[in-house]
């Protein structure tokens, strides 16, 4: 239940939860805390992180000394926050002491961007052998993105001299931050000692390579890579082509992508329905409608068949691009297939006609939802409601308060859409109240649309 309010991110009801079941003494697992406490340093919640370690502190100590993940997420969050004691703190009560949670100390002041500290940590336990690839490999990497590469070159040979042999991870660091360093002679002589070890490993080190390439922008390489793995008899798989396919698409490198996508039959790749739809959707997102009309076409006629996401991927796309009429004309070609529509878009069609005041025919596709036996489900109902504020109000307020009639419970977001939509009408008295309801009601109005309001109404 915790996991799924982190997931629907209602952060305040699990957070409410997780000190409710704490104060009643109700085991809750390991993992969560230190998912929970993950979720509070990503999102900045740091006070609600630091008041379940106190917590924790006084009623469970044995995760703080037993669990090297909470620790790890804890340690590394007030190392961010520069708060170095209460860092070293949570790390010093950890009961094993061993190598696997020493390094996890020391990337936490990495990743808090407290080197000074992390490298005095390092240059005194390196000759012990203490001192992981991960950890290394994170040092070099900062390294390389403070543009201090002879830095990190030293340390890739401190490494190797502390027996940690740079591995394929590693060279994925150097090769490419010498070249984001405008490093290119140094990067290609890198690159030539990396080809005997890249010979010798599997085709999920050589994508890992692509991804790596991809993200420095070193394109001029790619070409090089495929015939390396050609050459050196390694297997290409389905994942190597959605990376050059997927990255080349998200660049807006069309051709190139397929190029690829050609290419990767040829070695022997069947496109799955996974690879199909990312295809057409770079190609859809790129506005080339009739090069994905074409690859759709060859879809159909290939062992895979579009299914409901294909479809909608079209669908959405001309909606966006504002092609109502081949929009609707797709969606019925689909339901005379007989594949049936999704939620999702449903609710893409209907806000779209809502949006773009076709109020008639918006009203026509509901009833063709009732027709074709659709359950109308809360989300389809948070659009209708917004859709209805266009151009009748009193509707709108009416199916808002009827949905707990149809079994409903009224969410934060559908509660402050409708405020929303009375401000922008200046309903100013109507916004007031149902502010008021909704605080009533257990739940946090948006506090700048609050500001609005009161501003107005004082």
């Amino acid at each position: 239940m915790l996991r799924i309010l982190l997931h629907s991110k209602d952060f305040p009801k699990a957070t409410h939860l997780l000190h409710l079941l704490l104060r009643n003494s109700i085991k809750v697992d390991f993992e969560f805390f230190s998912y929970y406490l993950r979720y509070c340093s990503v999102h900045d919640h740091h006070d609600e992180a630091i008041q379940l370690h106190h917590t924790l502190q006084e009623k469970l100590p044995a995760v703080l000394e037993q669990s090297s993940t909470v620790v790890h997420v804890l340690g590394e969050m007030y190392a961010k926050m520069g708060r170095l004691e209460e860092a070293e703190g949570v790390w010093e009560r950890v009961k094993v002491k061993d190598k696997e949670n020493w390094n996890y100390m020391v990337m936490g002041y990495l990743k808090g961007r407290c080197l000074e500290k992390a490298e005095k940590l390092i240059r005194e336990r390196k000759g012990e052998g203490m001192v992981n690839g991960s950890t290394w490999n994170l040092l070099i990497k900062i390294k390389f993105s403070q543009g201090k590469f002879q830095e990190a070159l030293k340390l890739v040979k401190e490494m190797e001299r502390s027996g940690v042999k740079a591995d394929v991870s590693c060279w994925n660091i150097v090769i490419p931050g010498l070249f984001k360093n405008n490093q290119f002679q140094l990067g290609k002589e890198y690159f030539e000692q990396m080809r005997d070890s890249l010979a010798k490993q599997n085709t999920m080190t050589w994508n890992l390579l692509f991804q790596s390439y991809f993200d420095h922008e070193v394109y001029y390489l790619i070409d090089r890579l495929i015939n390396e793995m050609k050459e050196n008899k390694i297997a290409t798989n389905k994942y190597t082509w959605t990376i050059l396919i997927t990255e080349y698409l998200d660049r807006q490198h069309v051709d190139k992508a397929i190029h690829y996508f050609e290419m990767s039959k040829k070695f022997g790749n069947v496109p799955d329905l996974i690879l199909w739809n990312m295809l057409l959707k770079g190609l859809l997102k790129n506005e080339e409608f009739d090069k994905a009309l074409y690859y759709f076409e060859e879809m159909k006629r290939s062992e895979i068949k579009p299914t409901v996401s294909t479809w909608s991927l079209f669908i959405k796309a001309y909606l966006h691009a504002n092609q109502t009429e081949m929009a609707l004309d797709f969606f019925s070609k689909m339901q005379s297939q007989g594949i049936t529509s999704d939620s999702s878009l449903w609710n893409a069609i209907l806000s779209h006609l809502f949006d773009s005041g076709k109020k008639d025919l918006a009203l026509k596709y509901m009833q063709s939802m009732k027709d074709y036996g659709y359950l109308l489900d809360y989300s389809n109902w948070h659009v209708i409601i917004q859709g209805h504020f266009k151009f009748d109000i009193e509707q709108a307020i009416q199916l808002f308060e009827e949905l707990p009639t149809r079994g409903f419970v009224i969410d934060v977001s559908t509660w402050n859409m409708v405020i929303e939509e009375l401000v922008k009408l200046e309903k100013w008295e109507m916004a007031l109240n149902y502010t008021q309801k909704m605080e009533l009601n257990g739940l946090k109005p948006n506090p700048e649309t609050q500001n609005i309001i009161t501003s107005h109404i004082s």
